[in-house]
């Protein structure tokens, strides 16, 4: 499995058109892709062809990324949960410890294997056994698991923040790519020119041109880059892009 780090470098460095924006990336250093808004003055006696293929191999790459990005937050989605269950019984032993006057005892159940669990009495806890990784089991006194899981809570749930800000970064640029694959495509067929009509910079598709009416030229945005695509579109641009 390649890693996740090198693609961002690999996609710079493998694209022969300057298609992502020169020092302009998010935290994880993955690019921004331009937006073609004058795709007579982009291809610039290139071949269509090859410039969709550059906007088409960047494209995949984005979702490669993606897929990465996909399954890491899965993981953490799964890891928070048992690290906050983890650090609940943990505080609650030493709250019962505390509480007690002398010698105090907790009726536990601990699972012995899928399905099956066995009641048990601790007295007196004054440590616990956590689960490292990789068949690794250490003990530590209640307070050291409760600043380790608490440290390792706060990072898991920063970490999950951080992909889900990564993700709706990549879905801006596959939403971007698809766009400018759709111009470049529109261009080539002898469809319309695509272009804003209010004028708005930070609109990526208002309306089509005068020429052609604007529910056509949904079909024919849709058909080529998939409906999903139109409804980020719509999200990302707001209501210039819902006249459509």
């Amino acid at each position: 499995c390649r890693p996740l780090c090198s693609v961002p470098a690999r996609i710079e460095a493998t694209m022969g058109k300057n298609i992502v924006q020169p020092d302009s990336s998010n935290t994880r250093g993955i690019p921004r892709v331009i937006f073609v808004e004058d795709v007579a003055a982009f291809i610039d006696g290139d071949t269509i062809d090859d410039s969709v293929k550059e906007f088409s191999e960047l494209f995949s790459k984005y979702k490669y990324m993606e897929r990465s990005l996909l399954l890491k937050k899965a993981s953490l989605e799964t890891k928070v949960p048992e690290i906050r269950r983890s650090l609940d019984t943990v505080e609650f032993m030493i709250t019962k410890r505390d509480s007690a006057d002398g010698e105090c005892e907790i009726d536990s159940r601990f699972e012995i294997s899928d399905s099956l669990y066995a009641n048990a009495k601790v007295k007196s806890p004054e440590s616990v056994c956590l689960w490292l990784g990789a068949n690794v089991m250490v003990e530590y006194s209640l307070e050291e698991a409760q600043q380790l899981l608490a440290k390792n809570l706060d990072a898991a749930e920063r970490q999950l923040q951080d992909l889900n800000k990564d993700l709706e970064f990549l879905n801006e640029q596959l939403t971007t790519t698809q766009v400018s694959i759709l111009f470049l495509s529109a261009y080539s067929s002898g469809f319309p020119t695509l272009h804003c009509r209010c004028a708005k910079a930070e609109c990526l598709l208002c309306v089509i041109s005068d020429s052609c009416p604007s529910t056509a030229c949904v079909r024919f945005f849709a058909s080529r880059t998939g409906a999903g695509s139109l409804v980020r579109l719509r999200s990302l641009y707001g209501e210039c892009a819902r006249k459509l």
